[in-house]
């Protein structure tokens, strides 16, 4: 077994354990343990726990947004890019259970409170398709900007910049 082979095999073990157990009852020990490698060998991949966490972050991001890209209907409608985005979302969770288990423990933790202030601070450089896709729709007036202040998280980190609305959802429905 390789270097490389040994960074994938802890992840895939820290990514179904985190996914069963949650953070806390997945000891670095226990992680090291069921991957086959010795307990001070992990910190030779990742320095800490976080670290980890958050190198698992973003390989699955990494995952979801080649997905999602490899098809992208950039020239469609807002309508139909919106669609595109949930239906391929849903389809990638729903053939990897573990990955939405742990991507909701990551954005439902102090891990996912700290992606979305560096998202909406503008320190992240990740794809931000959603946001732009909400971004066009209040240009054409299709959804309503709101203010910052209602950013919530969603489609676990395809948009943390969640200040628009659907039309219907809107007071004055003009």
């Amino acid at each position: 077994m390789n270097k490389t082979d040994k960074r994938a095999d802890i992840m895939d073990v820290a990514l179904n354990l985190i996914a069963e157990r949650g953070f806390h009852d997945s000891p670095m020990a226990l992680i090291a343990k069921q991957a086959g490698v010795a307990a001070g060998t992990i910190y030779l991949y990742f320095e800490s726990k976080d670290e980890l966490i958050l190198a698992l972050h973003r390989d699955l991001e990494s995952r979801i947004n080649e997905m999602i890209l490899k098809e992208y209907p950039a020239e469609e409608s807002i309508r139909e890019k919106f669609l595109y985005m949930n239906r391929k979302v849903l389809k990638y969770f729903m053939e990897n259970p573990f990955h939405f288990r742990f991507m909701e423990q990551f954005f439902n933790s102090p891990y996912g409170l700290s992606h979305r202030k560096e998202r909406l601070l503008g320190k992240s450089d990740k794809s931000k398709i959603m946001i732009d896709i909400f971004e066009q729709g209040a240009e054409q007036q299709i959804l309503k900007k709101l203010p910052a202040l209602h950013q919530t998280p969603a489609h676990h980190g395809q948009t943390q910049d969640h200040r628009f609305l659907p039309r219907y959802a809107r007071r004055d429905r003009r």
